[in-house]
């Protein structure tokens, strides 16, 4: 079914959440404030167990904040190696954990 959008006219596909995820691109992170939380898994596979509990704990902790201002956000979180960013989407109520070349 396509769709007909008034800024961009006809949508030619999609890609979701779930396609991503089939694909082995994001791996679902569990739920969040009743948000769905995904992440790359370039993520995953970049960070140890250890720090990756730790730039969770930071994400959760910038998605409760942008949960409570009712808006959505880009969060950047500095570890000693990389960026990473957390997309916190309010309308679709999922959080995006990625690396920015991961965009």
């Amino acid at each position: 079914m396509k769709e007909n959008n008034e800024l961009f006219g006809e949508v030619i596909s999609t890609y979701t959440v779930n396609d991503a995820i089939e694909d082995g691109i994001f791996l679902d992170a569990g739920r969040f404030y009743g948000f769905r939380v995904v992440a790359t898994t370039n993520f995953i596979e970049t960070f140890e167990k250890y720090a990756l509990v730790a730039i969770m704990a930071q994400a959760m902790e910038g998605t409760r904040k942008a949960i409570a201002a009712g808006m959505s956000d880009i969060i950047h979180i500095k570890t000693g190696v990389k960026t990473v960013w957390v997309s916190v989407d309010i309308s679709a109520k999922v959080v995006t954990i990625m690396l920015p070349e991961d965009y």
